[in-house]
């Protein structure tokens, strides 16, 4: 050691050394007792076959004993850690070192009188006893030698142990270590039990067992006989134990027995063990539970919503549930005792329940829409046990698929091309129809050629319904090609069906031709118009796909071009048709259908065409399109027009001789036309609202879309104006017998007239029409031969006539007035805000005799007339002048000569008053007219006087008529006097008619004096006052007849309702409770 080394520093070092041996002795004594005490253990559980109690303590006992060593020998002591002082003394003690020299030396080095010789002195005898002693000694060595012997020998016996048993020692250290876990003791063989651990049974329930027996590794060369195996009980829930069950014999799979024994009728918990010789199998633990009953089953069936059905509610186990496929079924079982689980099973399906408080259990069942019906069975589940508590029945109810046919329809049919098809399609369905529909495609391809569907609504739709369909065979299908047509129907869940396919075969064009000529050129012009038709579509269609590369390559004009070459042939071949097809050969309706598509329908086309090169790329693209769309209608017409030609002279050539069908009954037809007019009124309405739309809008500012709509809407308003015409020609084909009534034919012609008006109103656009002097002729008849008849109106009048000024006012001869003047009364066809100032203004400086017309169509025309010949009632009345002589007088500013003893006051738009100061004829004339007059006509006849005054000159008072009107009015306020007594007399409302009695005595005196603004005014007075009175007399009336059947009490009851204050915001309610009261009491 060296000499400058510190007493306290080499006895710290030592005292380190001196712990880590002594610790390591520690370890190796407890590793030592335990192997010990595992060995004994294991060897006296394999003699003794401890129970788990045993096990335990002996587990505990060495557990103990352990951690009491540790305790009183490692930790109490702190083995880890030993003070200098410690050190110093067990040296002393190891070496006999006397009179403490190292625990002096040490105390005294670490003091501060280290320079006192004393001191000094101890020190150094304290370094040199240091010098003589080592760590040896503090190690206790001889200790250590001894424990490490003992534990080897532990090692070598436990792993003597375990190589000879392996298993033995293996089962015993796991029974040592889990001292209370089922662990059968070491045996010679081993026995498994099956099933194992815990089994939950219901009551009465039969449970099988199975043992396997097979010996140890060990016990291989040594086998004895196997004995039988038993089923020992251990005690159930009564305390009383069973016989040994002893179990058979099942077969041997290689050096595994198989044994089988059967629990039959388990009534109580029990818990036993397979005994196979000394070997014991795992506890095996039989828990038994009542079985459940089932208190109560409620089955809720919601049928879906289409059906329409209410829910249905089956109670109890063993009926039957019925319900649609798509319901939804709610299930709510009720048992007396909780299970682990229950479950509703039918067909492959099982329904999981889920439980409700305590007791209850709930599930739902969505019944698919294939689901075929069959039994339930209801099962509870205790653990992995289940067991049947109840069964009953499903009957799943299936929705049939809808049920569609034509109706009177053979499988095929020939058809001509153009003609009008009608097809009556039937379905039904046990729920209701959402949609049913047809379709026409072509047989080869199955392509879609027309598709039309009717909508029911949502659910629950119709359950059964007829719908007729018509169509027409127009481009869209090819001479000699077969089409099939097949209808189908939706039902509310989704269901289609369909209908048998109906064979439409297109007659070829070979097979067009008759030996009518009139119809052979009408048919040869209609399929020439019809091919060129076809080209300026085609050409039509090229440019709309092609629309911006045509614009940027500057061929614009030359396709416009070649549409517009093409679509002027069609209109002139379509113009030979309706020359060839005249009214005795196909009648007016089909002429006038011809006519809209020929002069209106390819007039829109052509003029559609003239814009396209001054029309932006993007407007010109919606312009392509309208016109592409205008000529299909047109084809689709032509095609329906042609086939109707030919099959119209096929029919009258093979009509003779042939039974004519039978024909609908007059109730038939009349419930058809009113279906028919109620479509009608519908798309008027529609039509009106659509063209109020764009009422206020100038032709100029419409939109290429805006000029689509209108030509679609006076497309619909000609279809419909053409099938009014049809029927009116079927009404007259009706006479009319005893006490018949003809306003229904009257009313159709008047429908007919404003609808076809209408029509060509949306069609025109205002023209000006420049006639140069050149072309105006005159006439000069001297004899009036011709009706004027053939001139009446038959369109709106949107054309201005232009007339050059002749210069010199011609010398036109005075012709013999015919014996009877034939004043014609043109129906008034358009309000007079539709048309323009420019329009209406349509005079010139020409007048003639005219025999041919003193009008053009039924209007005056800017020609001034001597021939009496004059029309009234016209479309447009004339802001200047006209000259001439008149039956009746023409409209609108005129002069010249009345030539008419009579007058009638035909009916037409307000005639202004003239401006010149041609003086009236002294004659007067008979005047049937009840309207006032609008304005004087220059020339005319006196005959009466009208309301307002007139800004020209006026004609002389006519005193004598307002004379006769004081006697009239006369007459009138005594029948009112005498009626005011007797509504005083009943308590009536006399009031007003005493006011409108005054009235009248003011007009009286009024048309005494000649005063005829005051006659007005008194007019209108006396007449408000009488509508006063009729209207307070009603109203009495009908309160007197309610509170009739009222008696004393109940008419109490409603005054003093009446009387009280009802509260804010329940007026109406209260007012709507008492009018009910008192009606269901005036009806008692």
């Amino acid at each position: 050691m060296r000499e400058n080394r510190s007493i306290g520093g080499q006895l710290s070092e030592w005292g380190r050394l001196a712990s880590h041996k002594r610790l390591l002795r520690g370890f190796v004594v407890i590793i030592t007792m335990a192997l010990f005490g595992v060995t004994i253990f294991c060897v006296a559980d394999l003699v003794f076959h401890f129970p788990s109690l045993v096990r335990g303590v002996a587990a505990i006992v060495l557990l103990a004993v352990v951690c009491g060593y540790v305790w009183q020998r490692i930790i109490s002591p702190r083995l880890w850690r030993m003070p200098t002082e410690r050190v110093a003394r067990e040296l002393e003690v190891a070496y006999s070192i006397d009179d403490n020299s190292l625990i002096n030396a040490l105390q005294l080095e670490e003091g501060d009188n280290k320079m006192n010789p004393l001191v000094s002195g101890v020190v150094r005898r304290g370094r040199e006893v240091m010098g003589g002693v080592s760590v040896q000694p503090l190690g206790e060595p001889q200790k250590l030698r001894r424990v490490v012997m003992l534990a080897a020998l532990g090692i070598v016996v436990l792993a003597g142990y375990f190589g000879v048993c392996p298993d033995y020692a293996a089962i015993s250290l796991q029974r040592l270590v889990l001292p209370w876990a089922d662990i059968p003791p070491p045996a010679d063989r081993v026995v498994e039990l099956e099933p194992a651990g815990r089994v939950d049974l219901f009551e009465g329930d039969t449970i099988t067992l199975e043992a396997k027996v097979r010996y140890r590794r060990e016990q291989r060369g040594v086998r004895g006989v196997m004995e039988t195996p038993q089923i020992v009980f251990q005690g159930g829930m009564s305390g009383v134990k069973p016989e040994p069950l002893e179990m058979k014999f099942v077969g041997r799979d290689g050096g595994i027995h198989r044994y089988r024994a059967v629990l039959e009728g388990v009534r109580e918990t029990e818990v036993l063990r397979c005994v196979s010789g000394i070997a014991v199998s795992p506890r095996l633990s039989l828990y038994v539970r009542g079985v459940p009953q089932l208190l109560s089953s409620d089955f809720v069936v919601r049928p879906p919503a289409y059906s329409g059905g209410a829910e249905e509610r089956f109670n109890g186990v063993g009926g039957g549930v019925r319900a649609l496929v798509g319901s939804r079924v709610e299930v709510v079982f009720k048992l007396d005792r909780a299970v682990d689980g229950v479950t509703l099973c039918y067909g492959n399906r099982e329904v999981v329940l889920v439980a409700d408080r305590g007791e209850l259990w709930r599930g739902v069942i969505d019944v698919g829409m294939v689901q075929e019906s069959g039994l339930y069975q209801i099962r509870v589940r205790f653990g992995r046990r289940e067991r049947m508590v109840g069964e009953g029945s499903f009957m799943w109810l299936a929705d049939m698929a809808p049920q569609l046919s034509f109706k009177d329809e053979a499988p095929q049919r020939l058809v001509w091309p153009g003609e009008e098809l009608q097809f009556t399609l039937t379905g039904n369905d046990d729920y209701g129809l959402v949609r049913i529909g047809v379709t026409i495609g072509e047989l080869a391809g199955e392509a879609v050629v027309v598709r039309h569907e009717w909508e029911y609504g949502e659910v629950p739709g119709e359950r059964e319904v007829e719908e007729v369909y018509r169509v027409t065979a127009g481009g869209a299908f090819k001479a000699g090609e077969v089409y099939p047509l097949q209808g189908y129907g939706v039902d509310c869940a989704g269901q289609t069906g369909v209908t048998e396919r109906v064979l439409l075969r297109v007659r070829r064009v070979g097979e067009f031709m008759s030996n009518d000529s009139a119809a052979q050129q009408a048919v040869t012009a209609l399929q020439r118009a019809i091919e060129a038709e076809r080209r300026s579509l085609g050409a039509t269609r090229t440019l709309e796909l092609h629309v911006a590369e045509t614009v940027s390559a500057g061929s614009l004009e030359r396709h416009v071009k070649t549409i517009e070459t093409s679509q002027k042939m069609a209109q002139r071949c379509g113009r030979e048709a309706l020359t060839a097809a005249d009214d005795t050969l196909q009648g007016p309706t089909y002429t006038g259908r011809l006519r809209n598509v020929v002069e209106l329908e390819m007039g829109l086309a052509l003029a559609t065409i003239g814009r396209f090169e001054a029309t932006v790329q993007q407007e010109l693209k919606v312009r392509v399109n309208g016109l592409a769309e205008r000529q299909t209608y047109i084809l689709e017409e032509l095609i329906a027009l042609q086939g109707r030609v030919a099959a119209s002279a096929r029919a009258a050539e093979s009509a003779a001789g042939a039974t004519a069908p039978m024909m609908a009954t007059d109730e038939e037809r009349l419930r058809e036309l009113l279906d028919t007019m109620e479509d009608f009124v519908r798309v008027q309405r529609r039509i009106v609202e659509q063209s109020r739309m764009l009422a206020e809008r100038l032709p100029e500012d419409l939109t290429a879309e805006e000029e689509e709509i209108l030509g679609e809407l006076a497309r619909e308003e000609a279809k419909w104006a053409a099938f009014l015409k049809d029927k009116i020609n079927d009404l007259a084909k009706n006479p009319l017998q005893d006490f018949a009534d003809g306003s229904l034919a009257d009313e159709f012609n008047e429908v007919w007239q404003d609808v076809q008006k209408a029509a060509e109103e949306l069609y025109a656009k205002k023209l000006e029409l420049a006639v140069p002097l050149e072309q105006s002729g005159l006439e000069n008849a001297e004899e009036l031969v011709n009706n004027l008849e053939r001139w009446l109106p038959d369109k709106p009048d949107y054309l201005k006539w232009l007339m050059e000024d002749p210069g010199v006012t011609p010398d036109v001869p005075m012709a013999e007035l015919p014996g009877e003047l034939e004043d014609i009364v043109g129906a008034l066809l358009d309000e007079e805000e539709a048309m323009t100032e420019d329009v209406e203004d349509a005079t010139s400086s020409w007048i003639d005799s005219l025999d041919k017309g003193a009008g053009w169509d039924a209007m005056d025309g800017p020609i001034s007339s001597m021939s009496a010949k004059g029309v009234t009632g016209n479309l447009l009345p004339n802001q200047q002048e006209i000259g001439g002589r008149s039956g009746e007088g023409r409209t609108g500013r005129s002069t010249g000569q009345m030539v008419e003893s009579a007058a009638e006051g035909k009916d037409g738009r307000q005639t202004p008053s003239r401006l010149s100061d041609t003086p009236f004829e002294s004659a007067s004339i008979e005047d049937s007219a009840r309207q006032d007059s609008g304005g004087a006509t220059g020339g005319g006849k006196l005959s009466g006087f009208g309301e307002k005054g007139l800004q020209g000159p006026g004609s002389p008072p006519r005193l004598d008529a307002m004379k006769r009107l004081a006697d009239k009015q006369a007459e009138i306020r005594q029948q009112a006097e005498r009626l005011a007594p007797h509504l005083r007399a009943r308590g009536l409302p006399s009031g007003d008619l005493g006011a409108a009695i005054t009235h009248m005595r003011q007009l009286e005196a009024a048309a005494e004096k000649g005063d005829g603004t005051v006659i007005r005014q008194t007019f209108d007075a006396a007449v408000g006052r009488i509508r006063d009175s009729r209207t307070a007399v009603g109203g009495a009336e009908r309160v007197r007849r309610e509170a009739a059947g009222l008696t004393r009490r109940e008419a109490d009851e409603l005054w003093s309702g009446l009387r009280d204050d009802i509260p804010p915001g329940y007026e109406a309610i209260v007012g709507a409770y008492y009018k009910r009261v008192s009606e269901t009491r005036s009806q008692r």
